[in-house]
């Protein structure tokens, strides 16, 4: 059983992955304004876990057929016994949305990490935009093949051996970043120095980029201020979406009571790192970063490490996809292989995933739409809802009244999830929509990967050995656009 330490290890270890890569676009949507933005996002983070949590105490201790067993599909069953059948079932059909959602996300950033990999030793002389769209495929037909029929064997907090590897990019990537900001060699001579943090913002403003790394002069978004303020939130609400499974590391604690100091702890300790990735990728690129800044940084040995990295980084991710999707098996079943039941509701998913990362190839956008349309509603709209739904009485229980203070956080907590989820939605399509006005197309016609990866340095290899090279005339200029 675990205990506060390992506890908080833990929800911590479920975290610290993929989403960090993304922090400092957020903060080139929505500006300086991020460092207090992203703190108060996790305070609503940690409200929102301690509601679930309380929703299934107040599940377990009314009804005998959930403290048996603690397996059960917590956010439609508490829905259901709060708000009706109906509500459940809409609820159940969210949530396994939104594991399209995060596989998709996933499906992306692994083929950037592979397509990048490889280019930094290859040159292939296949249109850099074929080879990206067929590795998505391959890993969205992997997903479908793998992951849908097959039920994965953990538990939560099992992502606590992954967790070195996590702290690991998290460093590679301040390394990375501090390189790209100081310049190669620089950033060394001020670590243990003191740096003033109000020098490293007016500094941010007059970033130029290297003579070797010659970037576009225009930003990664639209003109319209709300688009990039909003596609912000939804990169910031996806960051937190491992949240709204806290709960089932319930089941593994010695004290249960623990459960808020552990989320607390997990999720300030998540909160620096992600002000830390923000504000350094902020300051070296400003508002010309990629949704993945690993695709910024200047030095390719960095880049590489930290997609390899990155690739076994996907714990997090995976954990709140497989126990979404195990919260659906049934009790004998946990610990086994399903095969037919499970693939039937799971290869749709992951085919649907494989789909959204075709038609949205880059990882800024498509984790903004992700975070606003599927991760908010579950992790920020849907607990105060459940929360005071359950606080009603009925002729099963008695009405569990709600003072003054905790009415005001409700209803903050629901209208806040509401606007994030809505404006975001919209701003994130939005935003699709300009990218893919700038020439960075969708797979389906034809995915202009040069185009889209030119904030990011070209791989050595082709300025190092171009001459002895005959590529494809297309190759780098993005000429074969349908």
């Amino acid at each position: 059983m675990l205990r506060l330490p390992m506890t908080t290890a833990a929800l911590l270890a479920n975290l610290v992955g993929m989403g960090m890569v993304a922090m400092p676009y957020a903060f080139a949507g929505i500006g300086w304004t991020a460092i207090l933005v992203v703190p108060l996002f996790a305070t609503l983070a940690v409200f929102n876990a301690c509601l679930v949590n309380s929703c299934c105490a107040m599940l377990e201790e009314r009804c005998k057929e959930y403290r048996k067993f603690h397996w059960y599909t917590q956010y439609s069953d508490v829905a259901s016994k709060a708000l009706g059948p109906g509500v459940g079932r809409i609820v159940s059909g969210l949530r396994l949305l939104s594991v399209a959602g995060l596989q998709a996300v996933v499906i992306v950033l692994t083929a950037e990490a592979i397509t990048d990999f490889v280019l930094a030793f290859l040159p292939i002389s296949l249109p850099h935009g074929q080879m990206y769209c067929a590795l998505v495929v391959g890993l969205g037909a992997t997903s479908v093949a793998v992951k849908g029929p097959c039920s994965e064997v953990t538990r939560y907090w099992c992502s606590v051996v992954h967790l070195p590897l996590s702290l690991s990019l998290l460093a590679l990537l301040l390394a990375g970043l501090a390189d790209s900001f100081f310049g190669p060699g620089q950033w060394s001579r001020v670590v243990g120095s003191s740096i003033d943090p109000l020098g490293l913002v007016k500094a941010a403003g007059y970033r130029q980029p290297d003579a070797d790394h010659e970037a576009p002069q225009r930003s990664s978004f639209g003109e319209r201020s709300a688009v990039p303020f909003f596609v912000g939130l939804g990169v910031i609400a996806f960051n937190f979406a491992t949240v709204s499974g806290f709960t089932n590391v319930r089941r593994d604690m010695a004290e249960p009571s623990n459960f808020k100091r552990a989320a607390s702890y997990s999720v300030a300790g998540y909160t620096a790192a992600c002000l830390l990735i923000g504000v350094m990728g902020y300051a070296a690129f400003g508002v010309l970063v990629n949704g993945n800044v690993i695709m910024s940084l200047n030095s390719e040995k960095t880049r590489v490490a930290a997609h390899i990295l990155l690739s076994v980084s996907y714990m997090p991710m995976a954990n709140l996809i497989s126990f979404t999707l195990e919260e659906y098996d049934k009790p004998e079943d946990h610990g086994k292989v399903t095969v037919w039941r499970r693939a039937k509701m799971a290869s749709p998913l992951m085919a649907w995933a494989c789909v959204m990362a075709l038609v949205v190839p880059q990882a800024g956008p498509l984790m903004a739409l992700v975070g606003s349309l599927f991760v908010c509603p579950v992790a920020f709209v849907l607990p105060p809802i459940l929360y005071a739904g359950l606080c009603r009485g009925s002729p099963q229980w008695p009405e569990r009244p709600l003072n003054r203070n905790m009415k005001i956080a409700l209803v903050v907590a629901l209208v806040t999830g509401l606007v994030v989820h809505i404006g975001g939605t919209v701003t994130a399509i939005m935003q699709i929509v300009h990218e893919a006005q700038t020439n960075h197309q969708s797979c389906f016609r034809g995915f202009c990967y040069e185009g889209h990866y030119t904030h990011a340095p070209p791989p050595a290899i082709y300025t190092q050995y171009w001459p002895d090279v005959k590529l494809p005339e297309g190759v780098g200029q993005c000429k074969y656009l349908l």
